[in-house]
């Protein structure tokens, strides 16, 4: 195992090598989740609210393919502006995906609390009715 500084030349070559590889190996899985979160945003423009969020997933997917391409290329090459574009992409990726999340999750919430007064005044309206006969 290296155990020199990251300052030195030497240090940096050693650690790029070692992403450009990480950044290889990971190229065929983004592209893979890229095109799956592709085709079911393709796929959940069939519904009526699909219609309306499909460019959410779709979108990520695109981000995804686009990080796996510059993995690919920083791997190939020395290049790290290759480098920098996937970590931008996968950023933007993980914000939406966080974004999403806690949308998700506040409706969620809202939901549950908006269905337990449902039952609550239904059983209460039930319970008013069965009395009455």
């Amino acid at each position: 195992m290296y155990s020199g500084d990251i300052s030195t030349p030497a240090g940096e070559d050693f650690y790029l090598s070692q992403v450009q590889q990480t950044a290889g190996s990971m190229s065929a899985w983004l592209k893979f989740l890229g095109v799956l979160s592709i085709v079911s945003g393709a796929l959940s423009v069939l519904s009526i609210v699909g219609i309306i969020f499909a460019w959410i997933p779709i979108w990520m997917g695109v981000l995804l393919f686009q990080a796996g391409d510059r993995a690919r290329q920083t791997a190939l090459g020395n290049d790290a502006s290759q480098l920098l574009s996937m970590m931008q992409k996968l950023r933007l990726y993980f914000v939406i995906s966080g974004i999403v999340t806690i949308v998700v999750l506040t409706f969620s919430v809202l939901a549950i609390v908006f269905m337990s007064a449902f039952v609550d005044q239904f059983s209460t309206r039930l319970q008013e009715m069965m009395m009455q006969y």
